[in-house]
């Protein structure tokens, strides 16, 4: 399986908790601690689904969606 991840969190813990089991069920992880960071990664992978933490940054995660949405299709 080839399908790739984003976690989009500053929660460090929470990253490393889901990281961990997405690589033991086979997919790769990239993560962000910011929208920012995630808007580039996203614009630079081929990211298959986007993990976003609801306590991320502005707190507006529709907002949030709509600009990564510029940038990936991801779910």
């Amino acid at each position: 399986m080839d399908r790739t991840l984003l976690i989009l969190s500053a929660d460090d813990a929470l990253k490393r908790k889901y990281t961990k089991v997405l690589l033991q069920n086979g997919f790769k992880v990239a993560d962000a601690a910011d929208l920012i960071d995630g808007m580039l990664l996203a614009s630079k992978h081929n990211i298959d689904a986007i993990i976003v933490d609801e306590d991320l940054g502005d707190k507006n995660i529709h907002l949030n969606h709509s600009k990564i949405r510029k940038y990936s299709e991801a779910p």
